[in-house]
């Protein structure tokens, strides 16, 4: 949806419009908008380009360019995604903005910028890709350089990937690490995570193959460790409580 103070056609189906905001929201909800003194839209390619814009996100602007350029369409197309925004008393105020990259037509990005204002800086970075032989993948990588709170460095690492090797045969790796164990209770907003007790570390190869007429034969071999987490102050609690009844 755009609002403008003026529009003009310049052609079929592509039209300028000056002091403009537009979103994708609907009608009534303008969660995020994008201010621009021009707008094209171009409904033939189904991309709009802005001009001296800037995101505003519930009426706060967090982000300004000299140009930008979006589809509207739903198509794969490199560019800022949608803002998210939020608070709790671990991280503070938390906003990010997610850029979106289209690598190729088997790869693409997702890059975060986030600001904790109790935690700092962090840059979360999602990576998928598709091949040849059944091969997939996912990498999901955060860091946060230095925790205004512990001065320290933390980060995560969840990174899955399959592939047919050929003739009945398929690997597998599946690797998940965090930098300590609070990561999770104090750096994420997925309430699903702050419960994690341990950590999938495992790699290995599966075989399948016709047996007979009406048979098949199937083997898997893997490696397994895990990491476990406990949050610190748990375990002091449970020391205390030892020490109280059993003196």
């Amino acid at each position: 949806m755009a609002l403008a103070t003026f529009c003009y056609l310049k052609g079929k189906d592509n039209y300028r419009l000056k002091e403009t905001n537009y979103t994708t929201c609907p009608e009534g909800d303008n969660g995020w908008y994008i201010r621009a003194k021009e707008l094209e839209i171009d409904n033939k390619s189904e991309v709009g380009t802005a001009r001296h814009a800037s995101v505003v996100f519930k009426d706060i602007p967090i982000l300004y360019s000299p140009w930008i350029d979006f589809s509207y369409s739903g198509k794969r197309k490199s560019g800022i995604l949608t803002p998210v925004a939020g608070y709790n008393v671990k991280t503070g105020y938390d906003m990010g903005l997610p850029v979106y990259l289209n690598i190729a037509p088997n790869i693409d990005a997702t890059i975060t910028p986030r600001i904790m204002t109790m935690r700092g800086f962090m840059l979360s970075n999602e990576v998928r890709y598709i091949g040849h032989n059944n091969m997939n993948g996912r990498l999901l990588f955060d860091i946060l350089p230095t925790d205004i709170q512990t001065n320290n460095t933390r980060w995560g690492v969840l990174f899955t990937h399959t592939q047919n090797i050929g003739k009945g045969w398929q690997g597998f790796l599946n690797y998940n690490q965090v930098s300590d164990d609070r990561y999770f209770r104090e750096l994420t907003p997925n309430l699903a995570q702050t419960s994690l007790v341990n950590l999938s570390q495992q790699g290995g190869v599966t075989y399948n193959r016709r047996l007979g007429t009406d048979g098949a034969l199937s083997f898997t071999g893997f490696a397994q460790r895990f990491q476990t987490i406990q949050d610190p102050l748990s375990r002091l609690f449970l020391l205390m409580n030892d020490y109280l009844i059993f003196p």
